[in-house]
């Protein structure tokens, strides 16, 4: 079953890690390791 709630500052870290990982998983092949290691360093 899914359930939605509300994000809280609880949820934070995981946001993140689910983010860096969509971001890679859509741009990685774009851009240099350099250029994703900077980008990603600054989230």
């Amino acid at each position: 079953m899914i359930k939605i709630v509300k994000a809280s500052i609880e949820h934070s870290e995981l946001i993140s890690k689910i983010g860096k990982k969509a971001f890679l998983e859509s741009h990685g092949h774009n851009a240099s390791t350099k250029d994703l290691n900077s980008f990603i360093s600054k989230t």
